[in-house]
């Protein structure tokens, strides 16, 4: 395979990346595809400045045309101070949504959040994410799931609820902890985390 990246495609059109301009480096794009079977081309683009802060990016965030002739978008955005955002969309089997860590230089750590049009954080999800770091705070899951502090209380209450993790108030300030479930009781756990202090 053969790899051919435009950085910014932007420049592609003149700084005109909307309408005719767009369409005429896609055909002659599509016509390189179709005279070389093994070429992979990425055409890296800027996003339009957000609106507000609430809510996901779409492809009308793309700026220009291009998030509509293009055969996959990978959406790449700031998600705090060390995070990273990656959307998945169009002609893929599955839209995905996920969030890697910046460490140098590099994305590490990536975990695959909610898939795109879901409203919802699954609650298999929520677990994973509390089995995998036990003891964590509503802050720190609401990191690790992508949502606000509150939003990943309340999934953690249905999940406690459930009797699928259990937890307990030693965190700051009287904070819940959040733990995976297991055979011992919680009364016996916590006793047995306070001996260890």
């Amino acid at each position: 395979m053969r790899v051919l990246i435009f950085d910014t495609g932007t420049g592609a059109t003149q700084n005109k990346p909307w309408g005719e301009d767009s369409l005429t480096v896609y055909r002659h794009l599509r016509a390189m595809l179709e005279a070389y079977a093994e070429l992979c081309i990425v055409i890296l683009l800027h996003l339009r400045k957000p609106n507000s802060r609430s809510g996901g990016r779409s492809l009308t965030d793309v700026l220009g045309d291009w998030g509509k002739w293009n055969d996959v978008t990978l959406l790449m955005e700031a998600d705090g101070p060390a995070r990273t955002k990656l959307t998945l969309r169009k002609r893929v089997r599955r839209e995905r949504r996920i969030v890697a860590t910046q460490r140098g230089g590099l994305l590490v750590d990536a975990q695959e959040l909610v898939e795109v049009g879901q409203t919802k954080v699954p609650l298999e999800v929520v677990m994973a994410a509390i089995a995998a770091s036990p003891g964590i705070s509503a802050e720190a899951l609401g990191l690790r799931l992508g949502v606000s502090k509150d939003t990943a209380a309340r999934y953690a209450t249905k999940a406690w609820a459930k009797g699928e993790v259990w937890h307990d108030a030693e965190g700051p300030r009287g904070a819940f902890r959040y733990f995976p479930k297991v055979d011992a009781t919680e009364e016996q756990l916590l006793a047995e985390l306070k001996e260890d202090r």
